[in-house]
């Protein structure tokens, strides 16, 4: 699973689909994470991304 934020500036042009399907052109097959869009991405107030609340997010 990968989570992705979408810079502003690429905010209408990018797609969840069209990631894939770069993703499928150019990696193995088993390397193609499933991928979610999100707004933001849960940060500590050190500026790391917290983990065990994405792992919420899959359920």
């Amino acid at each position: 699973m990968a989570f992705l934020q979408i810079r502003a500036e690429h905010a209408g042009q990018l797609t969840a689909e069209a990631l894939c399907t770069w993703c499928r052109e150019h990696m193995a097959v088993y390397k193609v994470p499933e991928i979610q869009l999100v707004e933001s991405l849960p940060l500590t107030a050190t500026g790391k991304v917290i983990k065990e609340q994405l792992k919420r997010w899959l359920v």
